[in-house]
């Protein structure tokens, strides 16, 4: 992820000020994209499931029917979804190799 995604990010998406994104912590912005991308999610299960059901309803009674996983997977399903302990890992050695970059 570069600056100009993230500033992309907390300006377009989350509808920050450029005065407030200045001032945004990285903890604060690791925050900020947690419940963005969890909101997120929870809007898209919500959408998979209205279509789920219209979708179930309508089908033919005789042909099997698929989960509502396998009907429309979505990144925060079990079986495709990333391990926390290597997402923090990943994160941290980013933040590591920044702050190295900025002492030297």
């Amino acid at each position: 992820m570069t600056w100009e995604e993230i500033e992309t990010f907390v300006i377009g998406d989350l509808g920050y000020t450029y005065q407030q994104y200045a001032n945004l912590t990285w903890r604060e912005f690791i925050i900020k994209q947690i419940a963005f991308y969890k909101k997120q999610s929870k809007d898209y299960g919500h959408t998979r499931a209205i279509c789920y059901y219209i979708a179930a309803v309508n089908r033919d009674p005789k042909k099997s029917f698929p989960s509502i996983e396998k009907f429309w997977p979505l990144p925060h399903d079990d079986e495709n979804a990333p391990d926390e302990q290597e997402e923090y890992k990943r994160l941290r050695g980013a933040l590591d190799r920044f702050k190295q970059s900025q002492t030297k």
